[in-house]
């Protein structure tokens, strides 16, 4: 009798279901990528894959950016909608007009892809881990304000705010994210918000030039806490 072929372990790897996938596409290529690689390792997330890509691009050539490395990776406009599988964007406002933020997260929305942006850079978001602020601060001030706030913790007095994002400065900000969740919060009921066309949990400012300063990062943290394995 002619002996059975073993079943085949690709057929089983192919129809294995692969896990989730979050793509975060960054308008910096060092502190945000930085930051969220290692929020990453800090909340253990092992149930999805956390993709992080800085790119040097802001709003809607970063929304573009994104789609393009979306398609790449097989995470099609309808899938995004449809499944657990994420990209987000994230970038800075700085000198931007309102309506070119507007405009990002509409074409965002478009390709059910998620905005975390900051007016007016990236550095608010990380204040936001200290302090609650409404005033909006110049982004050559924010690094002073952030070294201010770092070298009064004990043991750091002598550490200055780098856009590397040393070891000591991101565990004294993940010591701190609740903190800056309930900040950003608190921030941006203070102005009138909508609701995202494809999700409806995500809120955006109405008019960026009446919402400033202000940034939506949180909403991205919070999705990445939801998978953390102590959860």
């Amino acid at each position: 009798m002619p002996m059975k072929k073993p079943p085949s372990r690709r057929r089983k790897e192919n129809t294995r279901a692969r896990k989730p996938i979050i793509l975060i596409v960054c308008e910096g290529e060092l502190t945000e990528k930085n930051y969220f690689y290692n929020l990453r390792a800090e909340y253990r997330i092992s149930s999805v894959h956390v993709h992080v890509v800085g790119k040097g691009r802001r709003g809607q050539a970063l929304v573009k950016e994104a789609l393009t490395i979306a398609r790449q990776m097989d995470l099609t406009s309808k899938k995004l909608s449809d499944t657990r599988d994420q990209v987000w964007c994230v970038f800075d406002r700085d000198d931007s007009l309102s309506q070119d933020v507007i405009d990002a997260i509409t074409e965002a929305d478009k390709a059910s892809v998620r905005v975390a942006y900051s007016d007016e850079c990236f550095e608010f978001w990380l204040l936001l881990h200290f302090c609650y602020n409404e005033s909006r601060i110049p982004r050559n001030q924010l690094p002073i304000k952030l070294t201010t706030h770092i070298s009064r913790c004990p043991g750091n007095e002598s550490l200055v705010y780098s856009k590397s994002l040393d070891d000591t400065t991101l565990n004294l900000l993940f010591e701190k994210l609740e903190t800056a969740i309930k900040n950003a919060e608190t921030l941006l009921e203070k102005y009138q918000t909508r609701e995202s066309d494809r999700f409806p949990e995500i809120r955006y400012p109405v008019s960026p030039d009446d919402a400033s300063p202000v940034t939506t990062v949180h909403l991205l943290v919070k999705e990445l806490r939801k998978l953390r394995e102590d959860a």
